[in-house]
């Protein structure tokens, strides 16, 4: 989200919620990583 002046407000800009969308990504990855490998294995 941007503010009218073109520059991105205070909580977009925050390097914050992009670490905590990244522990999601990666969290997300890693189980459907074990998800395939334990479907491989059995």
């Amino acid at each position: 989200m941007k503010n009218q002046n073109g520059t991105f407000k205070d909580w977009a800009n925050a390097n914050v919620s992009r670490q905590i969308e990244d522990t999601v990504l990666y969290g997300y990855y890693i189980l459907g990583y074990m998800c395939r490998m334990y479907r491989f294995v059995t």
